[in-house]
């Protein structure tokens, strides 16, 4: 993970979130067309209507249930960044950073910000303010980097049928076990008096 995908972490979640309402909207709009569209039918569809309604409304809590969890993660991930921006000896690159990464400003607004010119905002500074950011966080950086390689490890072995602590385990007690089994019939079928290694 570079500093810049560390930083994007939080935006990309707010891009979830957006994704989720654009859906909670369309449920919304699509049970009130139900509701209009049905209105003047018999009273027997009304179960009918009633159903449609109703999954479009649960569907609707299950999107709002996640957006509210996204966005808990979201201002949690935007709390750990700061903090570690905030540890930049340079406070121009720090403000470079948050107004980009935190406060989702464009780099027009960020140049205006800083007092600075947009291209070399955008160019010279942000891959300055990036560089020095890299420095501050890479412990995490490797940890985080440590941490899916760990996972994709894991994934890998259970893809082929075996996890660290389970039937890779058994597979090597298995052999251990056959290969004393070879042992002990070979030394059955020797002669006696016969010494072993002779």
């Amino acid at each position: 993970m570079t500093a810049k995908e560390y930083l994007t972490r939080a935006n990309n979640i707010d891009l979830e979130i957006d994704s989720l309402n654009i859906s909670i909207q369309k449920c919304r709009e699509r049970a009130t067309k139900i509701t209009s569209v049905f209105s003047d039918l018999p009273a027997q569809h009304n179960g009918d209507v009633s159903d449609k309604v109703g999954l479009n409304v649960a569907e609707m809590v299950d999107y709002a249930t996640r957006a509210l969890e996204m966005m808990k993660e979201s201002e949690q991930l935007k709390v750990e960044i700061t903090i570690q921006i905030h540890k930049m000896p340079n406070k121009l690159y720090a403000a470079l950073l948050i107004d980009k990464y935190i406060s989702n400003m464009t780099w027009q607004e960020v140049a205006e910000h800083i007092n600075k010119e947009y291209d070399y905002t955008k160019g010279v500074l942000h891959d300055r303010a990036l560089s020095n950011f890299a420095k501050i966080i890479q412990n995490i950086l490797f940890s985080f980097t440590l941490l899916l390689q760990t996972m994709f490890y894991c994934v890998f072995l259970q893809s082929h049928g075996c996890n660290m602590g389970g039937k890779c385990g058994n597979r090597t007690e298995d052999k251990a076990a056959e290969s004393h089994e070879g042992a002990d019939a070979g030394r059955a079928g020797r002669p006696r008096g016969v010494i072993e290694g002779l």
